[in-house]
C-alpha cells in the first residue's frame, strides 16, 4: 500500500510597515521674535517668526511695511532703516499675523522741529499747528523765533493766502555737517545742484488738482552761503520753475520749496 505523505508548505507572511514619523501639530498662533525695533538709518536688524506648539510646520510667511520710506524688509525679515520716523513690520501666514513696531531713531545732535510744510496750508493752520514763538506776522509771511540756540527762525510764506515755502535761517555757521546728517536722516537726497546746495525731496505731495504747485512735491534745499540781489535789503531771490520764492534774512538756512 502506498503511503501519502501530507507536506505542509508555510508561506511567509511579509507586513509591510510604511515608516511614518509623528505628524505636525497644527499652528496655533504665530509670533515676531521682537515687538518693537529701534535702530538708525542704513541699520539693518533680522525679525524671525516663532510659531506655536514648537512642533507645528511653520507656513509661508510675508513680511510688509507700512511705510517704506521709513523702513523696508525683505522676505526673509531683514528690516533696514530708511528715514527717521516710526512704522509697523507685518508678518502673515497660515491665517495669523503679528506686528513689530520699528523706531528709527536720529543720530545727528542738531535738534530742531521741523516746520509744517504741508502744500495748501492756509496762515490760520500754520498758526493753529505751530508752537513756536511768532514774531511777526503780515499779509504773505508767518515769521516765528526759533527754539534753540542753533536756529534764528523761521518764514513761513504764502502766496494767495496758501503755503508756498518755508525758510528755516540757522544762527550757527559750523553746524551745517550736523544739518546735513539731520535731512539726510529724513528725506531722500536727490543731487548738490550748480550752487552747491544740497537738494532734497520729502514723503509729502500736494494735492494732483492743484495747479499752485507745479510738481506736486516739497523739497528741501540746503543753502550753504549768502546771497542777496535787491541792493539795500535782505531778500534772498530764487527761481523755481519760474516762480520767485523771497526769503528774508540772510546767512545760513534751509529752504522749503513746493514744485523745485
Amino acid at each position: 500500500m502506498k503511503r501519502t505523505r501530507n507536506i505542509t508548505v508555510l508561506f511567509p507572511l511579509l507586513v509591510l510597515l510604511a515608516g511614518c514619523g509623528d505628524k505636525p501639530s497644527p499652528i496655533w498662533s504665530v509670533e515676531l521674535s521682537h515687538p518693537s525695533l529701534t535702530l538708525y538709518r542704513d541699520q539693518a536688524l533680522s525679525l524671525w517668526v516663532n510659531c506655536q506648539p514648537p512642533d507645528a510646520q511653520p507656513p509661508a510667511f510675508r513680511f510688509d511695511s507700512d511705510n517704506l520710506n521709513v523702513a523696508t524688509v525683505t522676505p526673509d525679515g531683514l528690516v533696514t532703516g530708511v528715514h527717521v520716523g516710526t512704522c509697523r513690520i507685518t508678518v502673515t501666514g497660515g491665517g495669523y499675523s503679528d506686528t513689530c513696531t520699528v523706531t528709527v531713531a536720529p543720530q545727528s545732535p542738531f535738534a530742531f522741529t521741523e516746520p509744517h510744510i504741508q502744500p495748501g496750508y492756509t496762515k490760520a493752520q500754520v498758526r493753529a499747528l505751530e508752537e513756536r514763538p511768532l514774531i511777526r506776522e503780515s499779509r504773505t509771511e508767518l515769521i516765528y523765533a526759533g527754539e534753540n540756540s542753533k536756529v534764528a527762525k523761521i518764514t513761513y510764506l504764502f502766496q494767495n493766502n496758501l503755503l508756498s515755502s518755508v525758510i528755516v535761517e540757522l544762527a550757527c555757521t559750523d553746524c551745517m555737517e550736523d544739518v546735513k546728517t539731520f535731512l539726510t536722516e529724513r528725506h531722500l537726497y536727490l543731487e548738490t545742484n550748480y550752487n552747491s546746495n544740497m537738494v532734497f525731496q520729502t514723503d509729502i505731495t500736494a494735492s494732483p488738482d492743484n495747479s499752485a504747485y507745479r510738481n506736486n512735491k516739497v523739497y528741501v534745499e540746503l543753502v550753504t552761503g549768502s546771497r542777496w540781489y535787491s541792493a539795500g535789503s535782505w531778500l534772498l531771490q530764487k527761481q523755481h520753475n519760474g516762480e520767485q520764492v523771497a526769503a528774508s534774512g540772510m546767512g545760513y538756512f534751509f529752504n522749503i520749496v513746493f514744485g523745485y
